[in-house]
């Protein structure tokens, strides 16, 4: 760094600082002259961040040799730390009381607390001798990164402020998630140099993948994001002596980095300047907006600027026009009138012959006819008026009539005259024609009467007749131009009005256009202050890793072919079946989980073996035989749930015993997936895989476009690759990642599978892991069932692997309840030092709303990765704030146990006992164990015990009636069937009934508290969706930003209205089979009060339909503009009032919205789940029916006197003691 640079760039920061300073911007006038402050200190500032629980501050700690910074799985530093070398140790805090900043040095022993507490103390700064650091560095730790955790986020800030090198830090199993791209754009995007750390590596298992493999897919992930640091250290801060550790590669890195701070710190501070300079110009920009906003609104808003000098000329015009029609409009139609009237023949030569034989009869001495002379002229005369006459008169209204109404109707529209009143005074004026008498007038007296003189008459005529229109139309023109001079003078006032309006609007345009030039020129002046840019120092790269003892050149040959081996990795876990024997040391694995199932099922064979031969019990038998077949039969259902890679997979092949499901630390299971027992069909290691539909896959792409924000909606296959094609990751938000991802594999692989939609594939072990763990093939899955022969298999249980909460699959939320609902047992898994995600307390929420709605609690809860606390006191802390998380959503005393997926399945693999201990699985499966065998078990043995009680009962009933005299069996006979009789009205009434008003009115007002509740959490939804990291103003398009943060509103309202919705529906299913079994009991004790001797069957609840999910509510009363409107920029929104306002609109907004569908879907579920009850109530009613005839008959046979009473009492015996 050359002393000219130095002064160029410090003249230019001084320059820039007073610039702001002078606008007013304190903030960023001070952040810039911190930057002198940096360019003279010559020490490289080294800043770690990353997601909490990454392993900064250990890693930090570890740097220095010493413990300087708290280290936990749960998130610690709120502050930014800063830690330089000096002669002795002690550190610096900064606090803020009633808005005074104070200094204090306090011991470093004590920093814990300073550390922690991120609203009382400022900042942390830690001096301590360290030959690492020595004069030359300075490292910084920063809070986790959370992007809904402002206070955080901008702590970050300030210390990326003044680094001149970050390292992102993240966790070996969570490399790939949202945040962690989202954040290294925007580091990215600030300019800094960035290096990424994969830490805690000591999590990699080779039998999952190989290194080279899991670091070629880290970099593919980035690049495909278009995030290419400069370069990726791997460590294992826990295992010093991993193969793959690259701590000696970090140090001489750092070391590399120092010796090029100079260089360095004048690239990292021109960077900064610049991204302060931006800041400011937002600031700016915030400061101008309000007067910006107020000559708008006096413009008439954005869209009318560019209006206003058009309408202002068109305006002038306008009222000219209007001024010289005044003075000619008259004249004009007159005109018109005259072209009329001079363009009409109404004297062609035909009516000019009449006219000649007309005057002709009006000529002296005119006769007709010798006899009776007198009356023939007379009558003569009159035909050829007649004729002449009415020939003129329809000659008139075809010239001249229909056209001078029509002249007249055409210009009272145009000028809006009444109608009405015109119509009056055209019958009232232009109704004439020439009468007879009228006509004869025309005649001269004493004319001659020849051909010139029938010309000259008809010459005269036609004009009279014109003159006669003329005056009369002339009458309505005057009327029709006093109207348009009315209307004339209106417009021009109205005119003249909007003129004004619009010149005041001109004047706001002025001063818009002033406001923008000043910005203009300030932006300008900041600019020319700014340095030019230096060139970027040539960044060192971390020295390539050598492994196991290998060569580099070994090592690069390994990455270069890691994509091959990726591809090829999954098929190790086929050679899993040798693994049996060790996986029988399981809890669950040694065959007697299920034993009270099956204990229970041997003892009703037996039962309804032995009442099979009797005829009257042979329904009973039967009942007990299919009863047994299922238990005996049946498959206890396991069902993981948790975030992606929390470790479900893993955890399901540390209860196996063996690595049968494909593991990554990258997301894997995209699809259900279920390991059954091998059948006939499907033998072990092959796979069911069930495509999705056509319709379906479509849907997923549509929903995930329409959530990036792509409206259009695509008419074919290729339109919608087409849209996929168009997307760019740099304008995808944080929360668009996962559809992104989604969409870019449906791309990659909708060639290849497309024409497999809607088919049921049968494939191998090792295709099927590639249908689990390749995106590009998963993402077209609806579900897998790998058969496979193993120790939990064998017994019937099944484990049901499902898709991380957080998956785009997730938004199906019916297939996951359907597996909370029916499975016998649910564990949810999460990881030890990552905290629970959105998704995750989404999905926990929906456990705590239907746990209480089981007979049985079978939930478990399971933080794997349990092996990476540092001690017990550490270990004993995560699970307080795991508890403490689930209680905030309902779930009171869990079922919690900490394991190690990993540690489980290499102590079963290996045989080592005392790792298997270490794990926590042992304690986790003898819970588990106990649970199926005492608390299942225990409800399947009391079934079988109660059938066969019942079974011994009416043997019983039926030997003492068989034991009566003939006179006693007779007289109980006729009351039996008088009994059998009525109870057939009580059931018919069971049957018959209604649902209960009661149910009717809870299911009324379950609907009405989840909208309840969902406005009570909008406030929670609206700020996941409207944060600071997916509204940045990085270059993306902010309207379709703040479009698409709507979208995700929308989604999250729909996700809880959905699991609302579901969880309803397990009430109410509760709530009938409740109402129901009590209907059901008083009308069974009738009939046994009735019935001599008769236990009547118990209730059995039936299986009720889950109603379908309705469709889905979507608010159509928002748009962007309005969003828009409330948004401007994100300064404004975030620390101005556009976000609360925006809040309050919305609420008021979606309220009637929201209402008004679930009126809709009230009445839906009223009708339909009174069919339910219907349905139900039936099937109860004949349930009870049969087994009351069943008795009956038994029974008639032992009063008939033809029953075996030795035989009774030998069944009754050995029923007894079964």
């Amino acid at each position: 760094m050359t002393e000219t640079t130095v002064q160029s760039i410090a003249g230019a920061i001084s320059e820039a600082a007073g610039l702001m300073s002078a606008a007013g911007d304190t903030l960023h006038a001070k952040q810039a002259q911190e930057l002198n402050s940096k360019l003279t200190d010559g020490r490289l500032t080294v800043a770690f961040c990353g997601h909490f629980s990454a392993g900064k501050s250990t890693l930090i700690n570890r740097l220095c040799g010493t413990k300087l910074l708290p280290s936990s799985p749960i998130p610690t530093s709120a502050n930014v730390v800063s830690i330089r070398g000096g002669d002795r140790a002690y550190a610096a805090v900064e606090t803020v009381k009633n808005g005074v900043a104070s200094k204090a040095e306090v011991p470093i022993d004590q920093l814990d607390r300073y550390c922690v507490d991120g609203e009382q103390f400022t900042s942390v700064s830690i001096v301590y001798p360290s030959e690492l650091l020595g004069d030359h560095t300075v490292l910084l730790d920063t809070p986790g990164i959370d992007s809904t955790d402002d206070a955080h986020r901008m702590a970050t800030e300030s210390a990326l402020h003044l680094a001149d090198v970050v390292f992102y830090v993240m966790d070996y199993n969570h490399v790939q998630s949202e945040i962690n791209f989202s954040f290294a754009k925007q580091l990215k995007d600030w300019g800094k140099p960035l290096y990424f750390i994969v830490n805690q590596i000591d999590k990699h298992r080779d039998r999952e993948l190989s290194f080279a493999s899991y670091r070629q897919s880290v970099e593919d992930a980035f690049h495909a994001w278009h995030l290419e640091p400069a370069g990726i250290v791997y460590l294992s801060l826990r295992e010093p002596e991993h193969p793959h550790q690259e701590w000696e590669q970090l140090l001489e890195l750092l070391d590399k980095l120092q010796t090029i701070r100079k260089p360095l710190c004048v690239y990292s501070v021109e960077a900064s300047l610049r991204h302060v300079a931006d800041g400011h110009m937002k600031w700016s920009e915030q400061q101008a907006e309000p007067e910006r906003e107020r000559l708008l609104a006096e413009a008439g808003g954005v869209e009318a600027v560019a209006l206003v000098t058009t309408q202002m000329d068109q305006l002038k015009q306008k009222i000219r026009q209007v001024s010289e029609q005044k003075e000619v409009y008259r004249a004009q139609l007159r005109k018109e009138l005259q072209t009329l009237l001079d363009n009409a023949n109404i004297t062609p030569a035909g009516l000019r012959d009449l006219a000649q034989t007309f005057l002709e009869s009006r000529k002296p001495g005119f006769k007709a006819g010798l006899l009776f002379a007198a009356a023939k002229t007379a009558a003569e005369q009159e035909r050829r008026l007649l004729a002449f006459s009415e020939e003129l008169n329809s000659l008139i209204s075809a010239s001249i009539d229909w056209h001078v109404k029509h002249l007249l109707r055409t210009e009272a529209e145009r000028i809006t005259y009444d109608g009405e009143l015109l119509e009056s005074e055209l019958a009232r004026n232009l109704a004439w024609l020439p009468d007879s008498e009228w006509l004869i007038a025309r005649v001269k007296p004493g004319a001659v009467i020849s051909n010139e003189y029938t010309m000259t008459f008809s010459r005269d005529l036609a004009a009279d007749v014109k003159a006669v229109y003329r005056q009369r139309a002339l009458e309505i023109i005057d009327a029709l131009a006093d109207h348009a001079a009315a209307v004339g003078e209106a417009a021009a006032a109205e005119a003249e009005s909007q003129l004004a309006a619009l010149r005041a609007q001109a004047g706001a345009l002025h001063a818009l256009t002033a406001l923008a030039k000043r910005a203009e020129e300030h932006k300008a002046r900041l600019t020319a202050a700014l340095p030019e840019a230096p060139a970027r120092p040539a960044l060192p790269a971390p020295r390539a890793a050598v492994a196991g003892g290998g060569t580099a050149a070994q090592a690069g040959s390994d990455a270069a072919e890691a994509r091959g081996v990726l591809a090829s990795e999954s098929g190790r876990s086929a050679q899993a079946g040798q693994h049996h024997a060790a996986a029988g040391r399981s809890a669950l694995a040694g065959g007697a989980a299920l034993a009270q199932q099956h204990s229970a099922a041997a003892r009703l064979a037996s039962a309804a073996e032995l009442l099979a031969p009797h005829a009257a019990l042979a329904a009973a038998a039967q009942a007990m035989s299919d009863k047994a077949k299922r238990l005996q039969d049946s498959r206890f259902t396991i069902a993981l749930f948790g975030a992606f890679s929390a470790g479900k997979s893993s955890l399901a092949n540390a209860l196996i015993g063996e690595p049968v499901l494909p593991v990554s630390p990258n997301p894997t299971t995209a699809a259900i997936n279920r390991l059954v027992p091998p059948t006939a069909e499907h033998g072990h290691g092959t796979a069911r895989i069930v495509m999705k539909t056509r319709a379906a896959i479509i849907d997923d792409v549509r929903y995930s476009l329409a959530l990036l924000g792509e409206k259009e909606q695509q008419s074919d296959d290729a339109a919608l690759m087409l849209a996929i094609d168009r997307l760019s990751p740099d304008s995808i938000g944080a929360g668009g990642r996962p559809h992104f991802s989604f969409l870019r594999a449906a791309r990659a692989g909708w060639a290849e599978h497309e024409p497999l939609l809607g088919q049921q594939l049968s494939v191998d072990q090792a295709e099927y892991e590639k249908y689990v763990a390749e995106e590009s093939r998963s993402c077209f899955v609806s579900e897998i069932e790998l058969h496979y022969d193993c120790a939990l298999t064998a017994q019937g249980i099944v484990l049901v692997d499902t898709p991380g909460a957080d998956s785009v699959n997730a938004r199906h939320t019916g297939v996951a309840f359907n597996y909370i609902k029916n499975a016998d047992a649910v564990l949810f898994v999460t990881y030890y030092n990552h905290a629970f995600s959105q998704a995750d307390r989404q999905f926990l929420m929906q456990l705590g709303r239907v746990k209480d709605q089981f007979e049985l609690d079978k939930m478990f809860f399971l933080v794997n990765a349990a092996d990476l606390a540092a001690d017990q006191e550490e270990l004993t802390g995560v699970l307080k704030h795991v508890e403490t998380n689930l209680l905030q959503h309902a779930i009171r005393s869990p079922r919690l146990f900490p394991v190690s997926s990993l540690q489980a399945l290499d102590g079963k693999l290996d045989g080592n006992a005392e790792l298997l201990q270490r794990s926590g699985i042992e304690a986790f499966e003898q819970s588990f164990l106990s649970f199926i065998q005492n608390d299942l078990g225990r409800l399947a043995i009391d079934a079988a015990e109660q059938d066969l009680k019942r079974a011994a009962a009416t043997v019983a009933g039926w030997l003492q009636s068989a034991e009566g005299d003939a006179a006693g069996r007779e007289a109980e006979l006729v009351a039996l069937l008088q009994a059998v009789n009525e109870a057939k009205i009580d059931i018919s009434a069971l049957q018959t009934g209604t649902i209960p008003e009661q149910l009717k009115q809870e299911l009324s007002e379950l609907l009405y508290y989840v909208v309840q509740r969902i406005q009570y959490r909008f406030g929670e939804f609206y700020n996941l969706a409207f944060n600071p990291a997916s509204l940045q103003d990085d270059g993306r398009d902010l309207r379709k930003a703040i479009w698409t943060s709507w979208l995700e509103l929308q989604r999250l309202v729909q996700l809880e209205l959905s699991q609302e919705m579901l969880a309803t529906s397990l009430r109410m299913e509760r709530g009938i089979h409740t109402q129901l079994q009590k209907q059901y009991i008083h009308t069974a004790q009738r009939l046994e009060n009735s019935i001599s001797a008769y236990s009547a069957v118990p209730y059995a609840p039936a299986a009720l339909p889950t109603p379908d999910e309705p469709t889905a509510w979507e608010a159509d009363n928002v748009d962007a503009k309005l969003l828009w409107s409330r948004f401007k920029s994100p300064r404004q929104f975030f620390e101005g009032e556009g976000k609360s306002i925006l809040r309050k609109e919305l609420e008021a907004l979606l309220a009637p919205s929201l209402n008004g569908w679930m009126s809709e879907q009230t009445l839906l579920w009223t009708s339909l789940y009174e069919q339910i009850w219907q349905k139900a109530a039936d099937q109860a009613g004949k349930q009870l029916q049969d087994d009351m005839l069943a008795y009956e008959s038994g029974k008639r046979i032992s009063l008939s006197g033809s029953a075996d009473t030795a035989e009774l009492k030998q069944l009754y015996n050995q029923l007894i003691h079964i």
